[in-house]
């Protein structure tokens, strides 16, 4: 639907300076020490899955029947804008648009490497490259590409949407679309500490992508045209001079 926020493209300072702090004690640190930062990084990621994979499981099953259980509802009949206005994008050019911007270069490396990955080092003690770890390669491969994945995003962009579109609320922000549990307190620090939340995943979310997709275009262009990409020393060499 079209939609203007004029007058709210300003700079929040109340969130922009506790997200630049935060992410600038994340990241200063892996600058600074390039090998110790790596490595207490895997050991914060091993204990995360190791200890709380369930926890995501469960969250992925229950976002997935919350959202079955609204769409059924009276809810699901809610009309995201005026009873007058047409979509702005085709379904056609929405489907292009979700894909492109919602897991973008993640589907032409991981969704086909990951089935493979699981079955070299399948859980559970099944023995690897074994009927039974093809079978478990493609369930964990359903997880992360079928309906879990769309019903993360779309539980935060139900609320963004009803508030820009129905209530027409300037800004997106969770803060703004949180106002009605929230009230008062959407303005205050709360709404504050949650818009910073949200800015520090946005960054971690592009950063993982762009980690993960520059080599990957990287040895793609290096297979296709015969360059060898540079090795991390090579640039540090170029960057010191002779």
């Amino acid at each position: 639907m079209r939609h203007s926020n004029e007058g709210d493209d300003r700079l929040d300072l109340r969130v922009f300076v506790p997200s630049l702090a935060v992410l600038a004690g994340v990241c200063l640190p892996l600058i600074l020490f390039p090998e110790a930062g790596p490595a207490a990084i895997s050991a914060a990621f091993a204990f995360a899955t190791g200890n709380f994979g369930w926890l995501y499981l469960l969250a992925g099953l229950g976002t997935v029947l919350f959202l079955i259980g609204l769409a059924m509802s009276r809810y699901g009949n809610v009309r995201l804008g005026r009873p007058d206005e047409r979509p702005e994008f085709s379904y056609f050019s929405w489907i292009a648009m979700i894909f492109c911007g919602g897991i973008g270069i993640a589907i032409v490396n991981w969704a086909w490497v990951e089935p493979i990955y699981y079955m070299q080092g399948p859980p559970f003690g099944v023995a690897p490259m074994s009927a039974e770890a093809a079978e478990w390669a493609l369930t964990y491969g359903q997880f992360h590409w079928g309906l879990t994945p769309w019903a993360f995003y779309c539980l935060p962009a139900l609320p963004i949407a009803y508030s820009m579109y129905v209530r027409r609320q300037p800004g997106v922000r969770l803060s703004v679309a949180a106002r009605g549990i929230l009230g008062r307190h959407s303005d205050g620090w709360i709404g504050v500490a949650l818009d910073a939340v949200v800015v520090f995943g946005v960054v971690g979310g592009v950063g993982t992508s762009l980690g993960l997709a520059v080599p990957l275009v990287s040895q793609l262009v290096g297979g296709l045209f015969g360059v060898a990409p540079r090795s991390g020393s090579t640039l540090r060499s170029l960057a010191s001079g002779p």
